[in-house]
């Protein structure tokens, strides 16, 4: 998403921005906290998004490849 629209473009630095280095649930976890809490601020809202309710495939498949 970030790459086609320039959404959150720095939100994420070093080994976030291969998203395949992203291999351990804690990693994934901070990764998609971090675009929730983004999102929820451009929003003005707080989203209900449990981290860690999401199951590890869903994960993956919400990381980009």
């Amino acid at each position: 998403m970030t790459k086609k629209t320039g959404f959150a473009e720095d939100l994420y630095e070093g080994e976030e921005l291969e998203s395949g280095s992203i291999k351990d649930k804690d990693a994934k976890l901070s990764y998609l906290k971090k675009i929730v809490d983004c999102v929820s601020i451009c929003f003005g809202e707080e989203l209900d998004v449990r981290g860690a309710k999401v199951r590890l495939p869903e994960l993956n498949y919400l990381l980009p490849p």
